[in-house]
């Protein structure tokens, strides 16, 4: 596991093997950040859950399962009380054309058991995003701002 952390700003790079078992050490690592910026607190459970939601995406979709081979590189950035997550695999890449939206008003989606991961994180979020890696898979960016106090 890399664990690096670069003192001009709060950025914090882990990479770990795509394994649903190193989901606790991530939102442990995530927890630490919360408690460093205070700010972050009030929007802990959106935080982990949009992260939690990514990574699992990245070992189903991504890996097609669990890769005990294969890593999940995630990075954790706080600058000016904005907290930037960028999580990234590489696996088979996300298909957009594949993709289809999950609204929750709408009859069909009702009882629907897939696809409601990237609503939640487009909606606990400022911004969130997903691009194809430049060496194959995805890279889910997404970000939260916080006011000051």
């Amino acid at each position: 596991m890399d664990l690096e952390k670069d003192r001009k700003c709060d950025l914090v790079k882990i990479s770990v093997p795509a394994t649903y078992a190193m989901l606790s050490l991530i939102i442990k690592i995530f927890e630490t950040l919360v408690y460093k910026f205070e700010f972050i607190g009030e929007a802990e459970n959106e935080i982990v859950s949009s992260l939690v939601e990514a990574y699992n995406n990245c070992i189903e979709h991504g890996y097609d399962g669990e890769n005990t081979e294969k890593s999940v590189d995630i990075e954790f950035l706080v600058e000016n009380r904005t907290l930037k997550v960028r999580i990234i695999d590489y696996g088979i890449g996300f298909c957009k054309e594949e993709y289809v939206e999950y609204k929750p008003n709408r009859k069909e989606d009702i009882f629907r058991f897939r696809g409601r991961g990237i609503f939640l994180m487009k909606n606990f979020m400022d911004s969130f995003e997903i691009t194809p890696s430049p060496e194959g898979g995805s890279i889910v960016e997404m970000q939260m701002n916080f006011s000051a106090s």
